[in-house]
C-alpha cells in the first residue's frame, strides 16, 4: 500500500511536466514543494518505525488521497494550456470560470491539501500533520494572495465579481 501511494505520487509530480520552470519570480514553488516533501517523508519514516495494521484510517486516508489526485487532475485538465508553475498571465490569457472552477478559486491547491493529508492519515502520521500545517498549509495560503492579487491587476472587476460567487478552496465554506 505504501509503495502504491509514493509511486501515484511520483508520477503525479513527474506528469506534470518541468518541475523546474524557465523562470521562477518567487520562491513559493519550492516551499509549496517542500511543504509537500517534508511532511509526507515524516510520515513515511513515522509509518515504517510504527508499522500499523490496515484499518479503518488507512482506508479513509485512501480515499482522501485519490480525492486529492482527482480534484488536482480535473482542474489541470480544466486550466488546460493556462496552467503554470509560475504566476503570470499571456496575452491570450482567459478567466477560467468553468467546470471545478465554477466552485473553487484554487482547486490544485484543494488537491494538493487533499492528497498530503491523505496519505499523512494514511501513514497516521502526527508528525507529517504537523508539518503540514507549518510548512505547506502557509505556503499555501501566501501563493493564493499572491495569486489573487495578480489575477486581481490583470482582470480587474471580472475577477473580482469572480471572487464574490466562489470560494478559495471547499465550495461554500472556504
Amino acid at each position: 500500500m505504501l509503495v502504491v501511494v509514493l509511486a501515484v505520487f511520483a508520477v503525479l509530480f513527474l506528469s506534470e511536466g518541468d518541475a523546474r520552470p524557465k523562470r521562477l519570480d518567487d520562491r513559493t514553488v519550492l516551499w509549496i514543494f517542500l511543504g509537500i516533501v517534508v511532511p509526507l517523508s515524516a510520515a513515511v519514516v513515522e509509518h515504517l518505525s510504527l508499522n500499523p495494521l490496515l484499518s479503518w484510517i488507512t482506508v479513509l486516508g485512501s480515499v482522501i488521497f485519490v480525492l486529492g489526485v482527482v480534484v488536482r487532475w480535473v482542474a489541470r485538465i480544466t486550466l488546460g494550456k493556462f496552467f503554470t508553475y509560475e504566476v503570470k498571465v499571456t496575452n491570450e490569457h482567459k478567466l477560467i470560470r468553468k467546470g471545478i472552477y465554477k466552485y473553487i478559486r484554487h482547486p490544485l491547491y484543494t488537491g494538493i491539501l487533499l492528497l498530503c493529508f491523505g496519505a499523512i492519515v494514511l501513514l497516521q502520521s502526527s508528525v507529517g500533520f504537523m508539518l503540514l500545517l507549518i510548512v505547506l498549509v502557509p505556503a499555501l495560503w501566501h501563493r493564493m494572495k499572491v495569486e489573487e492579487a495578480f489575477l486581481l491587476k490583470a482582470f480587474g472587476k471580472r475577477y473580482q465579481n469572480y471572487m464574490k460567487t466562489t470560494k478559495r478552496l471547499i465550495p461554500g465554506v472556504y
